[in-house]
């Protein structure tokens, strides 16, 4: 999937700039087309996501419940897909979920180990 097919959907987040925040209700995650994102656990960064990359998925697959705070490192343009468009992505792009479910996998394997 290319983000940037949707240019006019990418919102634009400054440096700084809180995406989402812990314990805040979610009905979207995002793509990160340019930029970097900060996830952060308490204080603690605990992931940067960079171009191509997704954060905020958890609120479309299972709990809606934000676990994480999500913060613009640098300038970044986010595309955010909703419920409907996850759907829709999915069925259209298989590669899509596969990536979404790689992504998830890798996640959980850091936060059951975090040493590695």
């Amino acid at each position: 999937m290319d983000p940037f097919q949707y240019e006019s959907e990418l919102e634009i987040f400054p440096e700084g700039e809180t995406v989402f925040e812990a314990g805040q209700t979610g009905d979207r995650m995002y793509v990160v087309a340019s930029g970097t994102v900060d996830v952060l656990v308490g204080e603690k960064v605990v992931e940067t996501v960079e171009a191509g990359g997704i954060v905020g998925e958890m609120a479309l697959l299972g709990t809606k419940t934000r676990s994480a705070t999500a913060v613009a490192k640098a300038e970044c343009r986010l595309l955010p897909i909703d419920e409907a468009f996850f759907l829709h992505l999915i069925q259209q792009s298989p590669r899509f979920s596969i990536k979404v479910m790689k992504i998830m996998a890798d996640r959980l394997r850091r936060s059951n180990n975090p040493d590695s």
